[in-house]
């Protein structure tokens, strides 16, 4: 499993790529939702909620979350995040 992270000044994008048998393109578009899984590859293990919690909370943070894949060559899952620009820190110092 390979992962990066990087930033354009704008949001901060995470790549995992994994070494796995890889999916199909129909495949790959309903990973994300409730209760699905790829087919024939995971027989009984697992939910199939796991990527659906992770696009929820992607989502909720105002992100994006892809898959690129191909059968036989693994996947790898982006995940895109804006940065948000830093407050100053309001938190005040009494003197006294």
């Amino acid at each position: 499993m390979t992962l990066r992270l990087r930033s354009d000044g704008r949001s901060a994008v995470l790549e995992v790529q994994d070494r796995g048998v890889g999916m199909p393109p129909e495949q790959q578009t309903r990973i994300f939702g409730r209760f699905e899984q790829v087919v024939g590859q995971h027989r009984g293990s697992g939910f199939g909620i796991g990527l659906w919690v992770a696009s929820r909370l992607v989502a909720a943070m105002d992100g994006r979350i892809a898959v690129s894949s191909r059968p036989g060559e693994g996947s790898t899952f982006t995940v895109t995040l804006p940065l948000a620009p830093l407050e100053p820190d309001r938190t005040t110092h009494a003197t006294g």
